[in-house]
């Protein structure tokens, strides 16, 4: 009961928000409330259970619904993976990805617009890309313009826990 049937994941700026926005839209569908379902990638979180999260994040239903969520930030944390494998091991995940180098000028020009970079140029921000995730990979999670483009080896990682079958990998420009 209440287990997350289908999960979006994918890149940050592929459609993820607008694929949920799309699904939420169906009768049968658990509507859930905000952008990111962050259980799986927070500690904090996480350590109070899934029914507290649960709470939080979808809109109540009497009805027997498919739970659809999403949060991009899954792909690129394999303990997120994991703790996704142990809630449901059946989950079907939905992986959107999008060119690179779109992806990461569009991540780019949304972080900057939203106050997390502070580099005036696309090209000073790739440079310091390396530097800045040693120092502090948490806090530039979003400012990894490069890094969140590398989708084989966050691919890999599902591939750990969960059958091919339960992958299905869209391009956000056929989407």
């Amino acid at each position: 009961k209440n287990k997350i049937k289908l999960m979006i994941c994918g890149a940050q700026k592929a459609g993820t928000t607008s694929l949920l926005h799309y699904l939420n839209a169906h009768p049968q569908v658990r509507k859930q409330k905000v952008k990111e379902f962050a259980y799986f990638v927070l500690d904090e979180m996480y350590n109070k259970g899934y029914e507290n999260a649960f709470e939080k994040y979808f809109e109540p239903s009497k009805d027997d619904k498919v739970i659809v969520s999403k949060n991009v930030g899954i792909m690129y944390m394999p303990i997120a993976i994991k703790r996704l494998h142990d809630h449901n091991p059946d989950v079907q995940i939905v992986l959107l990805l999008r060119n690179p180098v779109e992806r990461a000028y569009s991540n780019y020009f949304y972080a900057f617009q939203k106050g997390d970079e502070n580099i005036l140029s696309f090209e000073k921000a790739i440079e310091a890309e390396p530097e800045r995730l040693k120092q502090n990979a948490d806090y530039w999670r979003n400012c990894a313009y490069l890094d969140r483009g590398i989708y084989s080896k966050c691919i890999e990682e599902f591939l750990k826990y969960f059958l091919k079958k339960q992958l299905h990998i869209y391009l956000f420009e056929d989407f």
